[in-house]
């Protein structure tokens, strides 16, 4: 399956916001028929990414990726919410996201 992060440049104070990691989508999942379910494909994803000019923006279309991923756990309402890495400059950025498939 695909792991992937979001990220996105804030100009406001020059870091990177750095995604948790995201495991496939809604057909890698239904095509390796895990018990964990997607509600949308990435490409959805990204097209609700489009419009996103500002971190609030940016926010609001990361928390509903979120709320997309459903786990087979029991406990599932109980996971946090999306949580965020920074990075201060481009090499912490590469860093960050060297072993992911997709950025």
């Amino acid at each position: 399956m695909t792991r992937r992060k979001v990220i996105f440049y804030n100009d406001l104070d020059n870091t990177w916001l750095i995604s948790e990691a995201f495991n496939g989508d809604k057909a890698e999942l239904e095509q390796h028929g895990s018990a964990d379910y997607c509600d949308g494909n990435w490409a959805d994803f990204m097209e609700a990414m489009n419009g996103v000019n500002n971190l609030v923006g940016f926010l609001d279309v990361l928390s509903m990726i979120w709320r997309s991923y459903h786990s087979s756990f029991p406990d599932e309402g109980q996971l946090p919410g999306p949580r965020l890495v920074f990075a201060h400059d481009p090499e912490e950025l590469r860093d960050k996201v060297k072993f992911l498939d997709e950025v």
